[in-house]
């Protein structure tokens, strides 16, 4: 089946994601991407078998179908792109990346996969939010998928949606926007010199993708070395900064604006729209997660609540780099209350799926 024309992302088809329908009629729409080499079937087929703790129980009693009956599950797959990590193999990755506790190491590398990624992620919100409505849409993902989407939702210019969920996950680009934002923080309290973007000027190159062979078992950022620190593209220092329809901008817009620049998505003519900060944002982190340290995750929602976004983390003890019950408990829970699920209404589905 060829993808319709929204699915696709910078010239290129993307598959079609593997998607399951709801069981009574269709209300909200769950988007949720898998991780570094895996595929949207294969990852939403074990989520949506995975038993979560019901909402006022202990013991595991039901799955994300049960609790959610009326959510249609939507799992895209990632792109096959070459990991230069990983001696060029192909695997199914949002975006490349050298190292991920390094992220200033070859950080050029993630640009051409963040931007294809975020195209792709915001055809699928436009996507469903035209059938269910804004409110009605969630945007969820694991590790890799997790980055990939609150990337995609920082850059997001469309209608508000009603929640964002990230597991095992970090934010990309985190050192390079916490130390931009910070310093337009401290111009704009002493120079009022004004500059202007006008696009990305890093002019890095990344290789395009080879033929080599996939590896669907490679489910790890791995790491990599090289000296030197890549140097920060489209930085500019000297206070505020306008628009290309000269707009001055918040040092939270120009972050985004930079982070724009920085993937070379489409020029932001008028100010950002800054509509994450208004998507509560819940991230659940494993403390003994052995391949995205508990301490990426705890610095992503430093800087999400830094640039004005309602988020959290939960933490789970002994838990390494995947999910839980508990864990799924919780962003139930979290999920009910953002799209307005009622104790009234939960109690109905709970009884009616045996979990009560």
């Amino acid at each position: 089946m060829s993808p319709s024309p929204d699915s696709r992302a910078d010239g290129e088809d993307w598959s079609e994601p593997y998607v399951v329908s709801s069981q009574k009629s269709h209300k909200q729409t769950f988007i949720i991407l898998h991780g570094r080499g895996d595929q949207g079937e294969n990852f939403g087929a074990r989520l949506l078998m995975w038993t979560v703790n019901g909402p006022q129980l202990s013991e595991p009693t039901s799955n994300l179908q049960d609790v959610f009956p009326h959510a249609k599950f939507v799992f895209p797959t990632a792109k096959l792109r070459k990991a230069r990590a990983l001696n060029n193999t192909k695997v199914h990755q949002w975006f490349d990346i050298w190292k991920i506790t390094e992220q200033t190491d070859r950080e050029e590398l993630q640009f051409k996969g963040l931007r294809e990624t975020t195209t792709f992620i915001h055809s699928l919100l436009r996507k469903e939010i035209a059938v269910v409505g804004r409110e009605n849409v969630v945007l969820w993902g694991l590790s890799q998928g997790c980055a990939s989407s609150l990337t995609a939702l920082m850059l997001w210019k469309g209608e508000q949606i009603a929640a964002c969920v990230g597991m095992c996950g970090w934010l990309p680009l985190r050192p390079r926007l916490d130390s931009f934002l910070q310093d337009m923080k401290e111009h704009a309290d002493g120079s009022q010199e004004h500059v202007t973007f006008e696009g990305a000027e890093d002019n890095l190159e990344v290789p395009e993708e080879g033929q080599v062979k996939s590896d669907h078992e490679l489910n790890t950022e791995t790491n990599g070395q090289l000296d030197g620190e890549v140097p920060l593209p489209g930085k500019q220092k000297g206070g505020t900064v306008a628009s290309e329809n000269g707009a001055t901008l918040s040092p939270e817009q120009e972050t985004i604006q930079h982070l724009a620049d920085t993937i070379d998505m489409m020029p932001i003519t008028e100010k950002p729209s800054m509509l994450f900060q208004q998507v509560p944002i819940l991230l659940g982190h494993g403390t003994k997660d052995e391949k995205v340290p508990l301490y990426l995750g705890r610095e992503a929602v430093e800087l999400l609540q830094k640039m004005g976004a309602a988020a959290d983390i939960r933490e789970y003890e002994g838990l390494g780099h995947w999910y839980s019950s508990d864990m799924l408990r919780d962003t139930v829970a979290f999920l009910h209350e953002k799209l307005g699920i009622t104790a009234k209404q939960r109690d109905r589905m709970c009884k009616t799926c045996n979990i009560l």
